[in-house]
């Protein structure tokens, strides 16, 4: 009898940070090595008897799902409830073996980092480097053990170095960019301080930094001068912010790899699992006014220079083997949908300089850019191939050290030639996905005054694979909530026969499912009301979407369920978080 492969359930709070993007990919990442199945379970950060959660259902669903391990993303969903209550949580699951990321539970192993020596770390940084004196800090929810964690590494370095950090300069925060943007209101508005009687703000995370920052922006604020401002976390976002934002990299993808790698080497060899933490690094940027290397430098370059060639052409042809070789390296596997594009570009580039005129190299990197956003790759990776192949160049153009000029007036012009299309290709994709967005909301709205199921199914059929989801199921619970009926189900492109019933330990997903590598299990809520559950294929074009399904397909549900009078759970089952 064939074994069937491990299934490993990922609880998190939701998908709208990259974060939690970062934590996912890098489960993903080590769970693929060892062929097992990922279950993303987006059940919303933990309620509380005064404060329950809507969407904490799934996780009653999911102490009857058949899953081998479970990782636990234990920062996002204590930072509401507390760690006492995510300790008894999860002690719901105590015949499971489970790994947490980002916060110790007592009893559980965990991988975590030093949120308390990064922390540390920043602050120092800004006063030894830049003489900040007068910081204020915008911490993260109280009940969040990082973000404590967070705030007491910056008051050791404050203290450390005798910097007083008055009340007044401590704004309640959190973790999204609008807690960021609230919390500069709060500080320059509601409390009166004076911009420039500050030097610093550091803020418990990206996000609302980032939030900060537009808010520092709109008020004319300039970053760094007169007012540096710093992060946590050291997300994708981070390095695009205008300025880039200097932050803590706290290795959130290998994170996940690692946790994964604990619970996958249990599982299959009976590893021990152990918890790890660890270290945090500092990343400097432009927004706490430092200036960071520049890639492009090509003094005292370590590369062979060439023996025979006497012309730059016949320079690259002789080094292109090696140059082939570098590139590949520089593009680390992440160049997606062109093969052999290395040794095109090397060809490429010494058929142009080898002409007065002619357009070869600009034509060849064009080519590639858009075939890997196209692909759906990020067009920055282009960057540093490009970095790389200059410095290529300039080893090989010591044999004409007159052609320098031109070589770097093709590499400039090469910066503009990724910059245009970079940004098309951004704002193609964006303004893509918004019409997709707009026709979605404006079909499932349509529900609201003639809903209908068959309709509904003809909505997802025709709206899903258009935003990168191939395979889904759509299901909402029996009049006595003891089973998922399915509404709409699709598996990699294909109608799928219709299961008339799923059991609850399902959490939705239909025998179609099954073969899927990585799923996301979306609740399904309105007026706190449980309805069902929404499990898709993971890969969305922009992951950022399910979060605006989950809210359009619950209130569909809502409106449908109201039109056939189901008389589905009038006040909210007791799951174990309400009161």
């Amino acid at each position: 009898m064939e074994r069937r492969s491990l299934r490993i359930a990922l609880l998190l709070d939701q998908v709208v940070s990259d974060y939690q993007l970062d934590i996912i990919n890098g489960v993903r990442r080590a769970l693929s090595r060892v062929g097992a199945r990922l279950i993303v379970v987006a059940g919303g950060p933990l309620g509380t008897a005064g404060k329950p959660n809507e969407r904490n259902f799934v996780f009653d669903m999911l102490e009857e799902a058949a899953v081998d391990g479970l990782v636990v993303l234990s920062g996002s969903l204590s930072n509401q409830a507390g760690i006492g209550e995510l300790e008894r949580f999860l002690g719901r699951f105590a015949r499971t073996p489970a790994v947490t990321i980002g916060v110790e539970v007592p009893g559980i192993p965990g991988v975590s980092v030093d949120n308390v020596g990064g922390s540390r770390r920043l602050v120092t940084h800004l006063a030894e480097v830049h003489g900040a004196r007068r910081v204020a800090v915008v911490r993260g929810p109280e009940s969040s053990v990082e973000s404590q964690a967070r705030l007491k590494g910056l008051e050791e370095a404050l203290a450390a170095v005798e910097v007083p950090l008055k009340p007044e300069w401590i704004v309640p925060g959190g973790l999204t960019r609008e807690d960021g943007m609230s919390a500069i209101e709060s500080l320059f508005s509601l409390r009166g301080v004076r911009p420039s009687s500050l030097d610093a703000i550091v803020c418990v995370n990206d996000e609302s930094a980032l939030g900060a920052l537009d808010a520092l922006h709109r008020r004319g604020i300039s970053v760094p001068k007169p007012l540096a401002i710093v992060g946590f976390d050291d997300a994708p976002s981070a390095q695009i912010a205008n300025p880039p934002l200097t932050t803590i990299g706290q290795r959130v993808m290998e994170q996940g790899e690692v946790a994964a790698s604990l619970l996958s080497g249990h599982l299959t060899r009976g590893a021990p699992l152990v918890s790890k933490v660890l270290e945090a690094s500092l990343v400097v940027r432009e927004s706490c006014g430092c200036r960071p290397p520049t890639q492009n430098d090509s003094r005292d370059l370590p590369y062979e220079r060439p023996k025979i060639a006497r012309t730059l052409r016949l320079a690259l042809i002789e080094r292109r083997a090696a140059i082939v070789m570098q590139l590949a390296r520089a593009g680390r596997g992440r160049i997606v949908g062109a093969q052999e594009w290395e040794g095109r570009l090397v060809d490429a580039l010494s058929a142009q300089v080898d002409s007065a005129e002619g357009g070869a190299f600009f034509w060849e990197l064009e080519r590639l850019t858009r075939l890997h956003a196209a692909n759906g790759g990020d067009p920055i990776v282009c960057h540093d191939v490009l970095t790389e192949l200059r410095i290529q160049a300039l080893v090989c153009v010591e044999v004409e050290p007159d052609l320098r000029p031109r070589l770097e007036d093709l590499f400039q012009e090469s910066r503009l030639t990724l910059a245009r299309v970079g940004s098309s290709v951004v704002r193609e994709h964006v303004d893509t996905l918004a019409q997709r967005m707009r026709v979605f909301t404006k079909d499932c709205l349509s529900q609201v005054g003639s809903p209908s199921i068959e309709r509904l199914r003809g909505i997802l059929d025709e709206q899903m694979p258009e935003m990168g989801i191939p395979s889904y199921c759509l299901s909402r619970f029996s009049a006595d909530g003891e089973k998922l009926e399915v509404l709409a189900s699709r598996a990699a492109g294909l109608r799928a026969p219709l299961e008339p019933a799923l059991p609850r330990r399902s959490l939705g997903h239909d025998p179609n499912l099954e073969m899927v590598g990585t799923t996301l299990v979306v609740p399904l809520a309105y007026a706190e009301r449980p309805l069902g559950t929404l499990v898709v294929s993971w890969g969305a074009t922009d992951p950022y979407v399910y979060e605006e399904i989950r809210d359009l397909l619950g209130m569909v549900l809502f409106v449908i369920d109201q039109a056939e009078r189901r008389d589905l759970w009038s006040t909210p089952p007791d799951v174990g978080f309400g009161p």
